[in-house]
């Protein structure tokens, strides 16, 4: 299957079980049929080809900062995808971020087991450095205990990171929209930020948008009053 990748914008005619990841926006001017789109911008589909073409169908639609298009689903496929309100790239770093901490996790439980305590538990620790037979078992576990500092302080930090990845990821799904300007078919699945809904009725000319009711996040369906600009 076609791929195409790009730091920047991408624009093309139509995407036909293509596989396209774009840093910037993604604009396509007829229609995308079960392909796999990402953008870390938005991603817009005018609905500019001849006949019956005008639609977003099928596959994983992805755009970070918005989707627009004319039309999305179809009565006959029910496998539509959208997601919006999540950085792609920032999904990525976090998961890059997890698998250090597990592998941060794993070299502080080995110089644990070589200091012969389960747990970072300062105490016991005290007591073993208290028992060392010889000056060099000493060295030894006081070396194992700065290391254990530095993981500790590297796993603080990498979590700080995540906490900050995930308070973007909020503000950026608070200000992120769906918006379809004529055709939105039942069962297809949207997304903003983390909240998912399921389609049940076909609707017109809709907007949805992240709402905070009674202390949580859910997503509202609006009518969409502005007809939005394909730039």
């Amino acid at each position: 299957s076609t791929e195409l990748v790009a730091g920047g914008d991408i624009m093309s005619k139509f995407n036909q079980e293509a596989t396209v990841r774009a840093g910037g926006d993604v604009k396509v001017g007829s229609y995308i049929f079960n392909a796999s789109v990402r953008a870390g911008g938005q991603v817009f589909v005018p609905g500019m080809g001849e006949g019956k073409s005008r639609a977003l169908v099928g596959g994983l639609v992805w755009g970070a900062k918005g989707i627009t298009a004319r039309s999305v689903g179809s009565p006959y496929n029910a496998s539509t995808r959208l997601v919006v309100g999540v950085d792609p790239d920032q999904v990525n770093r976090a998961d890059q971020i997890r698998a250090n901490m597990r592998a941060c996790q794993g070299k502080q439980n080995a110089l644990l087991k070589k200091l012969g305590v389960d747990s970072l538990d300062l105490n016991r620790i005290k007591q073993k450095l208290a028992r060392c037979a010889s000056a060099k078992q000493k060295k030894s576990m006081l070396v194992a205990i700065k290391r254990i500092a530095k993981i500790a302080e590297l796993e603080r930090n990498q979590q700080e990171e995540l906490q900050q990845i995930a308070d973007e990821q909020r503000k950026l799904a608070a200000r992120t929209t769906i918006n379809v300007l004529n055709d939105l078919f039942a069962d297809a699945e949207i997304r903003i930020g983390e909240q998912t809904e399921m389609i049940r009725e076909d609707c017109e000319h809709c907007s949805y948008k992240l709402v905070i009711e009674d202390e949580e996040q859910k997503i509202q369906q609006d009518v969409l009053k502005n007809t939005p600009r394909f730039n």
